[in-house]
């Protein structure tokens, strides 16, 4: 199986795939679909969407799962309901979007896999209302409950969680989510999948088990969303593919060019010199703090999330970081700040 990051194509665009690998053909492919779909012939003005011609573009790739779980899903009206309606009539499975108010979340299956996806609400990941669909919120003890739950039930199969966390921009796993990733494959999860920050993260090893902590974009159209001011630093071009096998892990790097996903070089998880590997390595939850305090990339008045356990910290966080979105985008709406993520 293969895994892809951000996704948001606007409807002026069509974005193609250069010198890629028999293997994007065969196996099954999951993107993060950031943004949901449209059959309009323009860009909205505010919120990200994703074209109905993606079908054609990733023609010549086994476009088998779209997760759903991420902050612009829920940009425009209807737009989860009709994005699960649109992928259901093509056959293709999605993945973290909630219906209707529920506690619990049914993973797909691909192949060996049963895959779960969740979002950060501080990132502005919208849950479900009685009367609003949304996506599955990253609460670490329903995650780490419902997981006991399934794998109690399930006890063989390999499950695979898809995150959709952390900051813009931040190369490095914030230590509460670290803690969560390292709690969940202690619990028998076979990996975690990040994505979220547009920007390539580590890969960790624990345990015997990878977490890959952001994928960075894949293909989101550049100023065409938001007016035209939504544009990316040049870092953010560069991205991953993530390929799981039953022997190996085995990461695609890429380089996204205007309008084509080039295809760079592959290598293995496991190889000697693998260029990804996580600097912090082997560190304890407290040496690892101390690590991220001196190099996290995102300094400016955005607290640092410790640890998932310290609930009444963490929601006083949460409030904080939910007025902050909201004034910034007031001064977005004013034209006042410059629209850059």
């Amino acid at each position: 199986m293969i895994f892809l990051g951000d996704v948001a194509i606007a409807p002026e665009d069509i974005i193609y795939h250069k010198g890629f690998l028999p293997v994007f053909s065969d196996k099954p492919l999951c993107i993060n679909l950031e943004g949901a779909l449209t059959y309009a012939k323009k860009s909205p003005k505010r919120g990200l969407v994703n074209t109905y011609k993606i079908l054609e573009i990733f023609k010549d790739f086994n476009l088998s799962l779209v997760s759903i779980a991420n902050n612009h899903i829920s940009d425009q009206k209807n737009g989860i309901l009709n994005t699960i309606k649109f992928f259901n009539q093509n056959k293709i499975k999605v993945s973290g979007g909630e219906i209707s108010k529920s506690s619990k979340q049914n993973p797909v299956c691909i192949g060996d896999y049963q895959i779960f996806s969740y979002g950060w609400e501080v990132i502005g990941c919208k849950k479900s209302k009685i009367n609003r669909p949304g996506i599955y919120n990253l609460n670490p003890y329903e995650i780490i409950s419902q997981i006991k739950e399934f794998m109690l039930n399930n006890p063989k199969n390999k499950i695979i969680i898809n995150f959709h966390w952390n900051y813009e921009f931040e190369k490095y796993p914030q230590p509460a989510h670290r803690k969560l990733a390292h709690k969940l494959i202690d619990l028998g999860v076979y990996s975690i999948v990040g994505h979220g920050p547009h920007v390539v993260g580590p890969i960790e090893v624990y345990k015997n088990k990878y977490i890959i902590y952001s994928l960075g974009n894949w293909a989101i159209s550049r100023k065409r969303f938001y007016d035209g001011r939504l544009s990316y630093p040049s870092f953010c071009n560069y991205q991953i593919a993530l390929e799981i096998c039953p022997e190996e892990f085995i990461i695609h790097h890429c380089k996204f060019d205007f309008n084509t996903v080039n295809y760079i070089k592959s290598e293995k998880i496991n190889s000697q010199k693998f260029s990804l590997n996580a600097e912090f390595q082997d560190f304890s939850d407290d040496e690892y703090l101390k690590w991220f305090r001196k190099r996290r990339i995102q300094k400016k008045l955005l607290p640092i999330y410790k640890d998932f356990s310290e609930t009444n910290h963490n929601k006083l966080k949460d409030t904080y970081c939910y007025i902050r979105i909201f004034l910034i985008k007031i001064l977005l709406f004013l034209k006042i700040k410059n629209f850059r993520k």
